[in-house]
């Protein structure tokens, strides 16, 4: 990281800014909450898919203010980034048509973006983050502007360096009466499963954390973490007025050159390059950790700590930047970030009011956590009014005085806030119907909570519900669901509805549902009925919980006979979930020795069993000898086991090898934390299809590359990862690649020509080459796989 001392016009454009806004947020209070807040989700990605229907249900945000894009595969590259033109088409225009179209330009306030998105933007405006070009894009600073942090942002409170104009911050809410459409929003990431990011389970983990923070006042410390480093000088200065205000708000605040350890840590902030996130530290519920380096949410870049180092050691939430920032302080966090949270502020707003110039900079957690908020709750009842009308009455627990309510419906603000707690609905058309109230208190910095109340608004001519409710609601992934609505009248279409977004439509009410457009999670599938001039009718909704996880097929019998010498098995399988199985053998490789041999620098050796050690400078490979057929299937288990350096391996699978340095491979790309589909030629990997995540190293990871109809289907564990349309295993050498170090390969074994169609989906046979020879066989369906083995002759 570079230190470039910022522009004196800056501090002075800061102060301005935050004298402007002052006197805008004198009027009523509009909090941040979750009715101004839009949630998008890549449905291309099942990750993302799970990550928002988890969040959705943990929030409980409106089905009108979530926002389905279909991204291409090129965003979950390890590098994740997109074009400003590329974004401009997939993200920018997409969302604007849809928050038009949906009539919310005026109520959003801030984005969230679910996993699997990509993390930065660029062009002819220089490099920005995904959160960056969101905010700006109405505005798009120069790119010099954008790379010395002169990229202003009206919602910083300030003090520069000058320690003058300093704001205490209001909700966010209350920028869309004086700033209108054209507002800039503020947005986050609500996990990062990436190239060395989280694992879905540790991203579900994540949201439960910030829900869980709500209203708790973390009794732990506040850290402000000092060195001699230009990451932490840079920030320095910040620290003792920081330290004042958390004082005076009654939050335990450290500051001083010791990095905690064992210690309860409630926030985290340092300027550091690399850091051991654990220490032995506890991270409450709500904390927010960051280290102020220049390749933090860098996750294709090796060396330097990424931000989700302290995601994965507990922390809440996290920020950094998405390319070299320079030690410019106007780019990350203010150290007042800690007292907006301490004042109510939810994180979003806390990370608003504190970053000067938010243009390269990747927040990642939930923006609605607000660790210090007041807990109030609020009731809603809907209650019939003659005639034909509906009253809406709320219920503020505590009572206090001065509180105003905004009262939705159907996710749609029913005008501004007002202090009355009784409103009359307008006139309902008839179906489902839901309704929320925000109740606010008068703060600058709001605090405030949500009620939601859901009826049928009735209607003996016009009613659309399903016919037939799932008895089991615990629903597959991978499975159809199959539906049947009912409608009183004629309707002439039939719909299944989810978020605002249409997953079956007929002309009959027999309809089926792509579970797996759902993704793993909590549902709500609504029916929907058209009728004849257009009026169109919602129904009760069904809720439904995808398990996460298909469950693979599995063997239930084994079945021998000799046959001419050789030993035939038979398989009885079934999947448990009924799906439709492909089922392949594979021979192993036996004796590994007899059919691999080292080239170029590489030392290859062979352990007990059946396990290779590879041993490799740059380039190295191992290849068998030449298939006798062409190859249907190919796979081994690696290790690399050496955790923290695997940035400096490549390792995977090689095939269709021309010769020993000429092929494709697939399998892991240490430096940049992706898997790779590619061409191998003369030590050099060149990627034709990538997808970034994380792998753990000291693990048995066993890669899998299968002949599909339409092309190369690569999987690791359990999970399909990548795609190679078109391209097909031929009959050619195969074998293994290591560079950069140490890897240990085991199970290496295939499936030539004729293995699958030796399957079946009911009963499947296949020759071994001896009796008690180790065979494999390979079953799946479109979500998993499992490996099962005959079980050992019996001694005679």
């Amino acid at each position: 990281m570079e230190c470039r001392r910022h522009r004196s016009t800056t501090l002075g454009m800061c102060g301005w800014v935050v004298g402007v806004w002052a006197a805008l947020w004198a009027g009523a209070a509009r909090a941040q909450t979750p009715l101004e807040l839009a949630v998008v989700v890549n449905a291309a990605s099942p990750r993302s898919l799970a990550v928002a229907n988890e969040y959705i249900a943990l929030r409980g945000i409106p089905a009108t203010q979530v926002f389905y894009l279909d991204l291409p595969a090129k965003v979950l590259s390890a590098r994740a980034e997109v074009t400003a033109a590329e974004f401009e088409d997939w993200i920018w225009q997409p969302l604007a048509e849809q928050v038009q179209a949906r009539g919310l330009a005026a109520q959003v306030a801030a984005w969230v973006f679910s996993a699997d998105f990509p993390r930065r933007v660029a062009g002819e405006h220089g490099v920005l983050s995904l959160p960056g070009a969101m905010f700006f894009w109405d505005d798009r600073p120069t790119a010099e502007a954008v790379k010395e942090g002169r990229a202003l942002s009206p919602y910083f409170q300030g003090p520069g360096m000058d320690q003058t104009q300093m704001g205490s911050g209001a909700s966010l809410g209350r920028f869309a009466e004086s700033l209108g459409d054209q507002r800039p929003r503020p947005s986050a990431l609500l996990a990062w499963t990436g190239a060395r990011g989280m694992t879905l389970p540790g991203a579900l983990a994540l949201l439960h954390r910030a829900r869980e923070a709500d209203h708790t006042w973390p009794t732990g410390t506040v850290f402000f973490a000092l060195s001699e480093d230009v990451r932490s000088r840079c920030r320095a200065w910040q620290y003792p007025q920081a330290v004042r205000e958390l004082q005076s708000l009654s939050v335990a605040v450290e500051e001083g050159p010791e990095w905690p350890r064992d210690r309860a840590v409630a926030g985290l902030m340092a300027g550091r390059a690399s850091i051991d996130a654990g220490r032995g530290n506890t991270y409450l519920p709500g904390c927010l950790a960051e280290h102020l380096t220049s390749h933090a949410a860098s996750f294709d870049v090796p060396g330097q700590t990424k931000l989700t180092a302290w995601l994965d050691a507990g922390a809440s939430a996290s920020y950094g930047t998405v390319v070299e920032p320079y030690a410019l302080w106007t780019k990350f966090p203010h150290a007042r970030v800690f007292a907006h949270l301490a004042r109510g502020a939810t994180l979003l707003e806390a990370l608003a009011f504190s970053v000067a110039s938010p243009v390269q900079g990747l927040p990642v957690g939930d923006p609605l956590m607000r660790p210090w908020a007041e807990a109030l709750t609020v009731g809603l009842q809907i209650e019939p009014v003659e005639p034909g009308g509906w009253r809406a009455q709320a219920s503020l627990n505590p009572r206090r005085p001065g509180v105003d309510y905004q009262f939705f419906l159907d996710g749609r603000a029913l005008g501004p806030p007002a202090p009355a707690a009784t409103f009359d609905l307008p006139v309902l058309a008839p179906g489902w119907h839901e309704a929320h109230v925000v109740a606010a208190t008068l703060d600058p910095l709001a605090h405030w909570a949500v009620a939601r109340a859901a009826w049928l608004a009735p209607s003996p001519e016009q009613a659309v519900g399903f016919a037939r409710r799932p008895a089991v609601t615990n629903v597959p992934l991978e499975r159809p669901l199959r539906l049947s609505l009912q409608a009183a009248g004629r309707p002439r279409r039939w719909r299944v509805i989810q978020n605002e977004r249409v997953l079956a439509e007929g002309g009959g009410p027999e309809l089926t549902v792509e579970v797996a457009a759902l993704g793993a999670g909590p549902a709500r599938l609504f029916p929907e009925a058209e009728y004849a001039g257009g009026a169109t009718v919602r129904g009760e909704p069904l809720a439904l919980q995808v398990a996460p996880l298909n469950q693979p097929p599995a063997v239930t019998a084994w079945a021998r006979e000799a046959l001419r010498g050789r030993m035939r098995w038979r398989a009885r399988i079934n999947d448990p979930e009924n799906d439709e199985i492909s089922a392949a053998w594979y021979l192993p490789v036996v004796p590994v020795a007899s059919g691999l041999a080292a080239v170029s620098n590489a030392t290859l050796t062979v352990e007990a069993g059946d396990v290779v050690r590879l041993t490799a400078g740059d380039p190295a490979a191992v290849w068998s000898a030449e298939a006798s057929a062409a190859l249907e299937g190919l796979a081994v288990e690696a290790n690399a086991g050496v955790g923290g350096h695997l940035t400096r391996h490549r390792f995977g699978l090689l095939f269709n090898l021309r010769d020993a340095m000429t092929g494709d491979f697939f399998g892991f790309d240490g430096a940049r934390s992706e898997w790779i589909f590619g061409r191998w030629q003369d030590g050099q990997l060149s990627g034709a299809e990538r997808r970034g995540l994380p792998l753990e190293g000291r693990d048995w990871h066993r890669l899998d590359v299968r002949q599909g109809a339409e092309g190369l289907e690569g999987w690791v564990g359990d999970e399909r990862v990548l795609f190679w349309p078109g391209k097909r295993l031929e009959q050619r050498s195969y074998g293994l690649l290591a560079q950069g170090g140490e890897v240990s390969f085991r199970a290496l074994r295939v499936a030539e020509a004729g293995a699958m169609e030796a399957a079946s989906a009911t009963q499947v046979a296949g020759l071994g080459p001896a009796e008690g020879a180790p065979l494999w066989l390979r079953l799946a369906d479109a979500w998993s796989v499992s490996w099962a083995q005959p079980p050992p002759p019996k001694a005679r």
